[in-house]
């Protein structure tokens, strides 16, 4: 699948109703993370078409299959979103804004279809070429202490690394390595029996 790489995020603040901020005095404070999980889904999917050799196929009319949305839940006191996932890119060891929400952005969502960022792919052969779109989810634990004091806060971020668009040709087989939002691609979208869906 040919692929090109978008990345989405907006800050913000989230929490438990009622909860505090954490003060100025814990702003200095550090993050232990642990459950974390990163793993590809199918978010669109677009219509199955046959397509000769060097004709486009273009991603910019799929439909939503599944919809993640970014968040940081937290109890004990909230925290400044963007800086939570901040926090969780580094300790990912990912480039700085590569998680949505970690800069500033437009969506809050995997699947927020901006029409005017789309993926077209070259067809290299005479084949149905399926027109998909995945996200590589991200999903951690976390706990907040204030320099020498105890837990300040606790929580959970549901964010994505990045978006994948591109098309699925149905009559090749999958190469090593493809993602699982992409393989799904392929099993939603090509035929019983196609080397992809395989």
């Amino acid at each position: 699948m040919a692929t090109m790489v978008i990345v989405t995020g907006v800050a913000g603040c989230s929490g438990g109703d009622g909860e505090k901020a954490v003060g100025p005095a814990c702003d200095k404070g550090s993050y232990e993370w642990f459950n974390v999980s990163r793993q590809s889904v199918l978010t669109d999917l677009g219509r199955t078409r046959h397509y000769d050799k060097g004709q486009k196929v273009s991603t910019k009319d799929v439909r939503e299959v599944a919809r993640y949305t970014r968040s940081v839940r937290t109890t004990g006191g909230k925290l400044s979103q963007q800086r939570v996932i901040h926090s969780l890119a580094r300790h990912l060891k990912l480039p700085a804004d590569e998680l949505a929400g970690d800069v500033n952005g437009l969506s809050a969502r995997t699947t927020a279809n901006d029409r005017s960022s789309y993926g077209l792919h070259e067809a290299e052969a005479s084949d149905r070429y399926v027109p998909a779109r995945a996200a590589t989810l991200v999903e951690a634990d976390f706990r907040y202490r204030c320099t020498g004091r105890g837990r300040a806060a606790s929580g959970h971020v549901v964010t994505w690394q990045a978006l994948e668009v591109g098309a699925v040709a149905c009559g090749r087989k999958p190469e090593k390595g493809l993602s699982d939002g992409v393989r799904e691609a392929a099993r939603l979208g090509c035929r019983a029996g196609d080397p992809a869906a395989a």
